[in-house]
């Protein structure tokens, strides 16, 4: 049986960069959210929504260890959206 590494956590990240939501991949020994695709459907439910925000530029990125995880966007406008 194949290994597979799974990310600490999956970040959705806003098109400035910022960090603007996080889940966990394991929880309790449970995978919770194994890819890309199952996260974002967590963050944003809808495909309509999911495909108007790629569009817009948000993304997911994996996160492993003790990566920064800023919880605010610094700048205006927030989250780079106007």
């Amino acid at each position: 049986m194949p290994t597979i590494t799974l990310p600490d956590a999956w970040a959705l990240v806003a098109p400035c960069g910022c960090t603007d939501g996080l889940c966990t991949a394991v929880v309790n020994g449970r995978i919770t959210h194994p890819d890309e695709a199952d996260a974002w459907k967590l963050f944003t439910p809808l495909k309509k929504d999911r495909d108007k925000e790629a569009k817009q530029g948000y993304k997911i990125e994996a996160r492993y260890g003790k990566q920064s995880i800023s919880a605010d966007c610094p700048h205006e406008p927030k989250w780079g959206i106007k």
